[in-house]
């Protein structure tokens, strides 16, 4: 997992605090001790109906951790490697301002309540800990921060958290253990901690978990007079020990250095050593198949470094893979943003993006988990640090997402060597298989297939292919978000296909049966469709669902357009980019035919989108009859109408103007009057970037109907940007074409 730069600064305070480390010989095991009481101002009504809670019921980690807890607390997490469990420590004053108390508490995941419930085991004490891979075992130390005391017979304790037995494992003559830095092996057989002695040698040992015995040990030689992490990871299949050691004194100091590690890869269980990799920016463990090893630069904003363990090969990582990233599964990656999900694939020595899910503003999501056993990820843990009391999801992505990211980076890399007809076909693949798919959410997708070798009539062909794919799913029994197998009298839920569509909205689940809709009973498909399709698009349904032998009654909502912010927003999308592609190729007429097609959309589907959606995407269609107009000499005309109109921004933005900005070169009739189109999209004159061409070049193109037509005249060229606005412009005849056989 790449941790934050918070946990590397904790590490760097528990190195300076370990030499007076000392055991607590009487163990802490299994107790729930009474909370410490908080001053008797804060004993309010909130804090006794809490209290009753807790002991009624288990509690979610959310629940647990109110404000007023929250006050006197500091929490820091260790995660288990399947995301099932987790550690908290809670430190707040005792009796007097002079003593601290330190509480440790176990939570893990509860699929039936869908978060992380509060555990009986608790542990007292300022431990430092970690847990194996499903949470159990928690291996820890304890110190006693006021102690001076050197002491050299130490002991790593290993709690069963299922039974509550314990084991010990015996370190003589060490001056510290770091064991947040040390890790277990997913099969749970091996245990590998850091060990510093009492001079400048470190030790990293490997330990049998079942009998406790020490399996072989790498020593390092550890300089005290410079700040130093060591870190020990072990590979997700037990084959590689990676120890890590990073010289930060100079790093703290100044700002503008990175951080670099030093990685010295051994053989399980040999300890034989294979390779050493330095490299910029903190070592942050194994990839997710345990292939790779990944560094986050910290202090630039560069992506992350993946390096293979044995070849030394560096994967091309896409620039947005950036620190702080966690693993997860056997080959998904996320980047945590404050507010925000980014879920990456590890595929055929590729890392693709699979999905991206935005929360609100000021969500401060500043840790993140995979749970493998909800196939989810969760965010916003930090809640002791001024994060907000509340987890964040993400559903990774369903097999039809996976599917459609294979098939396009395989369809790129197929362009990129010059099989263009294969490359589309695969990319069409992809958009076939998961239409919603991330990457084909916005024109820079296919702007780079461009700079890749495809003409415009190619990147039109695969725009009206993903707008008829994502009509189909508008259309369809798909537009639930949900994948269903036909049982007799009633539908499986194989699987949820849109995290975000109405079934999941719902309560909908993978498994559930849905026997009747609205109270109806249905013979088969036919007449489950025949149901939906007998009320409006936007209309509310009940469904009555057998999960696990119970009865549940689920309302689902806009049955027939979960497009809403998603299907219809993104088919409009493909149309006016069809459209400016349309007129740059020497088809004005298309571009006026996209425009209208993109205002008959709300005709037809007028609930799918809110007022001020379908405001900001007619906006496009707007931008294209306007720049129709100054093309055919109307300049004062086209600018009089879109300010008629309201201008080309709507509530702070649209697309359409982002495209008028970011693609001049298309838009070149609108930059007549830099002067009147600034106002017009809300920027300042100089914002605008200039055209570098004032014509169009006539070349084949498809009309909306996917015939491909060839222009037989030569269009006129513009004035330039030097003519006086008010100027006319000469008008001419368009361009005819033919259809292409």
């Amino acid at each position: 997992m790449i941790t934050s730069l918070s946990r590397i600064l904790v590490i760097v305070l528990f190195i300076g605090v370990t030499a007076c480390q000392t055991t607590n010989p009487g163990d802490i095991v299994g107790k729930q001790p009474a909370q410490t009481p908080p001053p008797a101002a804060q004993q309010t009504q909130t804090q006794n109906t809490q209290a009753q809670k807790e002991a009624e019921q288990p509690l979610l980690f959310q629940e647990y951790c109110t404000p007023e807890r929250l006050a006197e607390t500091v929490v820091v997490f260790d995660f288990s490697g399947n995301g099932s469990a987790f550690v908290s420590k809670h430190s707040g004053f005792g009796d007097t301002k002079d003593e601290i108390s330190h509480k440790n508490i176990l939570w893990r995941y509860d699929q039936s309540r869908g978060g992380f419930v509060k555990t009986g085991l608790e542990l007292e004490g300022n431990l430092s800990s970690k847990l194996s891979w499903n949470g159990d075992i928690w291996a820890y130390t304890y110190y006693d921060p006021k102690s001076s005391t050197v002491v050299t017979n130490r002991k790593i304790k290993l709690l069963s958290t299922v039974d509550g037995t314990q084991r010990e494992i015996e370190v003589p003559r060490v001056r510290s253990i770091n064991v947040p830095g040390g890790d277990f092996s997913r099969d749970g057989r091996y245990f590998a901690v850091f060990l510093h002695d009492l001079t400048s040698r470190g030790i990293v040992a490997v330990f049998d978990v079942a009998t406790t015995e020490k399996i072989g040990e790498v020593s390092l030689t550890v300089r005290p007079e410079i700040a130093q992490i060591v870190d020990v990871f072990l590979d997700p299949l037990g084959r590689y020990l990676a120890v890590s050691k990073e010289d930060i004194g100079e790093w703290l100091d100044n700002p503008e250095r990175e951080v670099s590690s030093r990685v010295s890869v051994f053989s399980l269980p040999g300890l034989t050593r294979l390779r050493v990799h330095e490299q910029p920016g903190k070592f942050s463990g194994f990839s997710p198949d345990g292939n790779y090893l990944l560094f986050a630069p910290l202090r630039t904003a560069a992506p992350v470094n993946v390096i293979h363990v044995t070849s030394g090969k560096r994967l091309s990582v896409p620039e947005n893979l950036q620190h702080p990233v966690y693993s997860g599964g056997m080959d998904r990656l996320v980047k945590l943003w404050n507010s925000g999900f980014d879920e990456y694939l590890m595929h055929d020595d590729k890392i693709i993006l699979l999905q991206t899910k935005r929360f609100r503003e000021g969500s401060d999501l500043r840790q993140a988990v995979y749970v493998e056993s909800a196939n989810t990820w969760f965010g916003g843990f930090d809640f002791g640090r001024g994060g907000s009391s509340e987890l964040y999801s993400m559903k990774s992505a369903p097999d039809e997402v996976v599917q459609a990211a294979k098939a396009v980076a395989e369809g790129e890399g197929l362009i990129v060597v010059g099989f263009k007809s294969n490359g589309i076909g695969k990319i069409k693949e992809g958009i076939a298989a998961s239409p919603l798919y991330s990457r084909l959410r916005t024109f820079p997708f296919f702007d780079e297939l461009a700079e890749k070798g495809l003409s415009k009539a190619e990147l039109a062909d695969l725009l009206l292919f993903h707008h008829q794919k994502l009509m189909e799913v508008e259309k369809s029994q798909g537009s639930l978000g949900v994948r269903f197998k036909d049982l007799p009298g009633a539908r499986l839920v194989e699987a949820i296909t849109n995290a975000d569509g109405p079934a999941a909205s719902a309560g909908l689940r993978v498994g559930d049966v849905v026997e009747a809709v609205d109270g109806i009973n249905f013979a088969d498909r036919q007449e489950y469709l025949r149901i939906l399709n007998s009320k409006p698009a936007g209309s509310s349904f009940e469904f009555r669902v057998n999960r696990n032998g119970q009865t549940q009654h689920l309302t689902v909502s806009t049955v027939t357009c979960f497009a809403d912010r998603l299907v219809i927003d993104r088919a409009g999308r493909r149309l006016f980019e069809y459209g400016f592609l349309a007129f740059s190729s020497g088809y004005p007429d298309l571009a006026l035919n996209a425009a209208s097609r993109l205002r008959s959309l709300r005709t037809e589907y007028p609930v799918c989108l809110t007022d001020n959606s379908w405001e900001m995407l007619l906006k496009s269609a707007l931008a294209l009859e306007a720049m129709v107009m100054a093309y055919r000499g109307e300049v004062d005309r086209a600018y009089e109408y879109l300010l008629e109109q309201g201008g080309l921004v709507h509530q702070g933005n649209t697309f359409a103007a982002l495209y008028i900005l970011n693609y001049p070169d298309y838009w070149f009739p609108l930059y007549a009057d830099p002067r009147r189109l600034s106002f017009l999209l809300d920027k300042k004159p100089d914002e605008l970037a200039r055209p570098s061409t004032n014509r169009i070049a006539p070349q084949p193109y498809p009309d909306l109907s996917g015939r491909l037509v060839e222009p037989v005249a030569a269009p006129p060229q513009l004035p330039s940007r030097e003519v006086a606005p008010s100027e006319q412009v000469e008008e001419t005849a368009q361009p005819r074409g033919r259809v292409l056989d």
